[in-house]
């Protein structure tokens, strides 16, 4: 076990490629970047989609429960999706949860399908965050899940520690660090996106996505991104990549420098080579898209349209259980 990771992080050191930029204290995807969004685009958008979430917002308020899965000792992973861009994985011995955001986080971002009552939840060790936006980063939920996880282990990007004082224990990275516990392996990976909880911390912090693994899966979570080249570079440090969550939407064309579309993702999972593609990011909050389930719609449509082989599967998550 420990020479199959010390040769995975053989590989991710000799071939990494893709670093961030840093220029006075802020990240960048690239030198030269220019900055995606104005604070008038900013409030524009947000107000767009608090009245579409009014309007839209008819789902029960009522918690939902989790199923509890058994603890016999399996090579497969389960992994259920718990809306946008959280799911909770359970490996052999060791449980994560990605990005949980598990109610609304503000009242611009409203849930459109029920929360989840997280006592329920089973016993997660291991938290792991893409990036510091409120729909992918919530303080509260976090709290809740260190309340019934105290020795809860948070994984960051780098500048986001601040955040979560007295919440778990709390690591942060750049890209290609890779952290390791029992036989989990988690590997911080590029992204191109962007980072901001205030007025004025416009990517102070790190974005980007993970690789998660183990003796026996291989477990890519993409958190938000714009398409690019990042993907085949993250595709040739690892032999093997049996599940990729990708995220699909918005398809707003506005925002395709920081967000990719549903063919894109699709072009994402070819160059990624996964052997399975289980796609995220739609159907929970309104983020550009007037109707919510679009951004699945045309990666469907997508998928039907291309010749692959039998070895490509798609699994489509439904809230509250899927079963790779």
């Amino acid at each position: 076990m420990k020479l199959y990771f010390r040769l995975q992080r053989a590989v991710v050191v000799n071939y990494k490629k893709n670093f961030p930029f840093i220029h006075k204290n802020c990240f960048y995807n690239y030198p030269g970047e220019p900055s995606h969004f104005s604070f008038k685009d900013t409030f524009k958008s947000a107000t767009a989609s608090l009245i579409q979430t009014v309007r839209r917002n008819k789902c029960s308020k009522k918690a939902i429960s989790f199923h509890q899965s058994c603890n016999a000792i399996i090579k497969k992973p389960i992994i259920t999706w718990l809306g946008h861009a959280t799911f909770l994985i359970q490996l052999p011995g060791i449980t994560l949860i990605t990005d949980p955001v598990l109610a609304s986080p503000s009242p611009i971002l409203q849930r459109l399908i029920s929360a989840y009552d997280i006592s329920t939840l089973p016993k997660i060790d291991v938290v792991i965050i893409s990036h510091n936006h409120r729909d992918h980063m919530d303080i509260q939920t976090l709290k809740a899940l260190h309340k019934f996880n105290p020795e809860l282990d948070i994984l960051l990007p780098h500048g986001n520690r601040h955040y979560v004082r007295n919440i778990g224990i709390s690591h942060e990275h750049m890209w290609w660090d890779q952290w390791q516990k029992k036989q989990l392996s988690c590997t911080f990976l590029p992204a191109r996106h962007w980072s901001q909880r205030g007025l004025f911390d416009r990517n102070t912090s790190l974005w980007g996505s993970w690789m998660v693994q183990d003796e026996h899966n291989t477990i890519y979570f993409g958190g938000d991104s714009a398409y690019g080249d990042h993907y085949a570079t993250i595709a040739h440090n690892f032999n093997t990549i049996d599940y990729a969550l990708l995220p699909i939407g918005p398809c707003d064309e506005s925002l395709r420098d920081v967000h990719m579309n549903a063919e894109e993702a699709g072009k994402a999972f070819l160059d990624l080579q996964a052997h399975a593609c289980i796609p995220m990011h739609f159907g929970t909050f309104l983020l550009g898209d007037a109707d919510i389930d679009l951004p699945l719609k045309r990666f469907i449509a997508w998928w039907e349209s291309q010749t692959l082989t039998a070895t490509k599967q798609l699994l489509l998550p439904q809230q509250q259980g899927l079963r790779p």
